[in-house]
């Protein structure tokens, strides 16, 4: 635990959400490609949403009663979100990906979200967008207890925000995160770096 904090600071990502038009292919499909462990939904009516265990982390599928839109491309869509992987398997999340049928890039180096590592960005049957990250250095806790499929805490997510000094006040504010400045960072995109480890990241878009 970091003693230096302010009162409100954030550690790590918990979880997040994304849309779906199919629960039960949803929930099948990250089982197989995350190892998530499905929660029981609560008895009684028709389930509109689903939530899933992962590595210290969870993330949830809800349904949406219009179609999802077209993919933009694999890692082209936002919200992006990322989790933890060691560099060694990079060619086994790749294999993977091929055997689940999930559209992918290739592993990439980059640290143009104001860290280095090698990225492989995917998504899924809906067209969100994921990635898997493996950075130069790995924070201390972000590997923990990360199963069979060795798939770590949920490493970030990318966002976009309309006006990024807004967004940044706020988060300094409300959250105690500070930008992280470096030359690798664009003048576009907005790094958060996060107490433990991970990092929360806007790109600005129009309004």
């Amino acid at each position: 635990m970091l003693d230096d904090t302010r009162p409100g600071t954030v550690y790590w990502i918990d979880h997040y959400t994304v849309g779906t038009n199919d629960l039960d292919r949803w929930s099948a499909f990250h089982e197989r490609v995350l190892g998530a462990r499905t929660v029981a939904p609560a008895p009684g009516g028709r389930a509109r949403d689903i939530f899933q265990d992962l590595t210290n982390s969870h993330h949830g599928g809800f349904i949406q009663t219009d179609p999802m839109p077209p993919s933009d491309g694999v890692g082209k869509g936002l919200p992006r979100h990322g989790l933890f992987i060691w560099p060694e398997d990079v060619d086994e999340h790749l294999r993977r990906l091929d055997v689940c049928g999930a559209p992918h890039s290739d592993a990439i180096w980059t640290s143009a979200e104001g860290e280095d590592g090698t990225a492989i960005y995917w998504e899924d049957l809906d067209g969100n967008q994921f990635e898997f990250w493996a950075p130069a250095r790995m924070p201390a806790g972000g590997m923990d207890d990360c199963g069979p499929l060795r798939i770590g805490r949920v490493s970030h997510g990318v966002y976009e925000s309309r006006d990024l000094q807004r967004t940044a006040d706020f988060f300094s504010r409300y959250c105690a995160l500070e930008p992280l400045v470096n030359s690798d960072v664009p003048s576009d995109t907005l790094v958060l770096p996060l107490a433990a480890g991970g990092r929360m990241v806007f790109k600005q878009v129009e309004v």
